[in-house]
């Protein structure tokens, strides 16, 4: 576990390119707290909202990636 760790909601909708509100949406999904735009996300919810947006992200296949010609 990092001591201290910070990470805004703010920023972690810009880095994801997700709206803020879809953020605090999905933490409040998974843990009951509401969180303002401003507020710190624990290395608990980071955790939550990287899973979240993997899931929902995720590629069916990584066929195309690998197609040499």
């Amino acid at each position: 576990m990092i001591e201290n760790f910070k990470y805004k909601i703010n920023t972690a909708a810009a880095d994801f390119g997700v709206a803020v509100k879809d953020v605090s949406a999905i933490i409040k999904e998974h843990t009951g707290a509401e969180k303002k735009s401003g507020a710190s996300l624990t290395e608990a919810e980071t955790n939550i909202l990287f899973d979240a947006l993997t899931q929902k992200n995720a590629v069916k296949s990584f066929n195309l990636l690998f197609i040499v010609e």
